[in-house]
């Protein structure tokens, strides 16, 4: 696997949504727009401790599919999908390239959004800040995994934009749960020992969904 296929495939997406500023804004937007809908919900008197971890993975999921449906859409819209079969690369790298970008993107906006989030409920900052930043990567990153994998596999379709979700949801179901029982823990500032379960399954699911992913993205890369 050829890291400057990765790095390539990374640079492409970044300078292609520096130019058309397309994916971004509209990601951010969304999940600006659930967080203030669920803000002002909140006023009713809900403790906004006990919602606040599912409304921000609510935030980054439903956001995180218009990335994901717009980076590789575009791929096949305008041919570049079978621009890169021609290429003597790994089907592999390809996959990871695509898969970098849109992990990026998730990372950058949920940089942008979290701040926000410390405003509208009224956070304390403190260090357990640096440990729900490491959480929000992990799962960041099956999610991208798994959602660009699905993506690539949804792109043939009229439907994409209904169909990506209910194919990712289903096998997302294990890695919201931990991610968002972790976030409340972080944020509840529990003892370290009592985290490490949630940690640990996080990393795990990465590992092995990300690993499956990189194997069929091989087929589907060819079949596109």
């Amino acid at each position: 696997m050829n890291a400057s296929v990765i790095a390539a495939m990374f640079w492409k997406d970044l300078m292609m949504e520096k130019r058309a500023k397309e994916m971004f804004p509209q990601m951010l937007a969304f999940a600006v727009l659930i967080l203030v809908i669920f803000q002002i919900t909140l006023q009713i008197g809900i403790p906004a401790q006990d919602v606040l971890p599912g409304i921000l993975w609510v935030a980054l999921t439903f956001a995180g599919m218009l990335g994901l449906n717009h980076s590789v859409a575009i791929e096949r819209e305008n041919g570049c999908f079978s621009g890169l079969r021609l290429c003597p690369v790994s089907r592999s790298a390809i996959f990871l390239g695509k898969m970098a970008g849109n992990w990026f993107f998730l990372l950058l906006m949920a940089a942008v959004v979290f701040p926000m989030i410390v405003v509208l409920f009224n956070l304390t900052p403190g260090w357990h800040f640096i440990l729900l930043a490491v959480v929000i990567a992990l799962g960041s990153f099956g999610f991208a995994g798994i959602g660009t994998l699905f993506a690539m596999m949804s792109a043939q379709t009229r439907i994409r934009e209904v169909l990506l979700p209910m194919l990712v949801f289903p096998v997302l179901i294990p890695l919201l749960i931990a991610a968002v029982n972790t976030t409340a823990n972080i944020l509840a500032q529990v003892a370290l020992q009592e985290l490490w379960p949630g940690l640990k399954f996080l990393a795990i699911f990465d590992v092995v969904f990300v690993g499956i992913a990189l194997l069929v993205a091989e087929f589907v890369i060819e079949s596109e």
